[in-house]
């Protein structure tokens, strides 16, 4: 939890900016000072009130919750950020580790007299082997060559 020290002065400012705020219009009413309602002509004992009949109390600790889920939600989102990240570095380093177990084992049975092919029928893939690009189609082969349907004929 974020502590915050509201005074009133900094609890009418923030009333007048959440008021032009469109985020926050429907949640906090603005705090008026009107005419009869400013700090010298109150009466002792009564509580500074907003135009929907709150207290300025209960109007300060809803703009403190506000504003501690605001930054309490931002925490967890950098939180879960952080996180994510922490996860898939974990899972690269973990992938790296298999690529290379898969390549050092691939390397031994080489060594041990394996042939390359032979590795390859049973299954398993040349780690240092290019990847290969799909077959290209008659139709864009041909095009390329300067053939067409009408040379044909």
């Amino acid at each position: 939890m974020i502590a915050t020290a509201i005074t009133a002065t900094h609890l009418e400012n923030l009333s007048a900016h959440l008021a032009f705020s469109r985020r926050f219009r429907k949640r906090l009413p603005a705090v008026t000072l009107g005419a009869g309602s400013t700090t010298h002509n109150k009466p002792k004992g009564s509580p500074m009130s907003t135009e929907s009949g709150q207290p300025a109390g209960e109007v300060a600790a809803r703009a403190r919750a506000l504003l501690e889920e605001s930054a309490q939600r931002r925490l967890d989102a950098a939180t879960d950020a952080a996180e994510s990240a922490r996860r898939l570095e974990l899972i690269r380093a973990e992938q790296h580790a298999a690529a290379s177990a898969y390549h050092a084992s691939w390397a031994a049975a080489i060594k041990a007299g394996w042939d390359p092919r032979e590795l390859e029928r049973i299954g398993l893939t040349n780690p240092n082997a290019r990847p290969r690009k799909r077959p290209a189609s008659r139709a864009r082969t041909t095009a390329r060559n300067g053939q067409n349907k009408a040379d044909d004929a």
